[in-house]
């Protein structure tokens, strides 16, 4: 992926639904973003400063950063960043409804013990997934949000283990998943319950 954004909307509220973009400076986050969607930011090349609501890191390269719906946050350069960034929305992909396949919940979103930010080991196993779904994205073929659903779970798998491996998040990982099933379900009730008559299908274009 060079330079460009493969975006989907939801038809149906004209909302962003899934965007694959990569970028080689930091004009898209140097101001605080606080987006309704879920956002995976691989930092490649450089290093930046991360604020997560009152909180300041310096991020090297080769990290992942995970941002929850609603998080504020923003990333100012300090040398020379570029990578790519996934965002995809919970009506797209919700990630309540599949944490008994895949604990995103607590460990990648919404952690209240860790950082949202770890290593990044294996990004060449990332980098094809993306591509996958690029490709998917550019095609527009039949299946298409069936295939991307795949691509995402297998890419949501994959920066999971990655984090498991990171020894900094492996101190934390025990805490992590203690968090009470209850709590995740009630950050879940939080933030969709301004939605109201959810279409029963949603309709995208590109």
């Amino acid at each position: 992926m060079k330079n460009k954004a493969s975006t989907l909307i939801n038809e149906t509220n004209g909302e962003l639904a899934f965007k694959l973009f990569s970028f080689s400076d930091d004009s898209n986050f140097d101001h605080i973003q606080r987006h309704n969607y879920y956002s995976i930011i691989l930092i490649l090349i450089g290093e930046a400063q991360l604020q997560i609501e009152l909180e300041k890191y310096i991020i090297p390269n080769k990290t992942v950063i995970c941002i929850s719906p609603y998080q504020p946050y923003s990333l100012k350069s300090i040398k020379n960043i570029s990578g790519i960034v996934l965002n995809f929305h919970s009506d797209f992909f919700c990630t309540y409804k599949h944490q008994n396949e895949i604990e995103t919940e607590g460990v990648l979103f919404h952690s209240i013990f860790g950082r949202c930010f770890f290593n990044l080991s294996n990004e060449e196993t990332l980098l094809n997934i993306i591509t996958q779904m690029e490709l998917e994205i550019t095609q527009g073929k039949i299946g298409q949000h069936e295939s991307l659903v795949s691509y995402l779970k297998i890419f949501l798998i994959s920066i999971l283990r990655i984090k498991k491996l990171d020894t900094n998040s492996a101190k934390i990982s025990s805490k992590e998943n203690s968090k009470p099933q209850i709590l995740q379900s009630l950050i879940y009730s939080i933030e969709t319950n301004y939605k109201k008559n959810i279409p029963q299908k949603t309709m995208l274009k590109f």
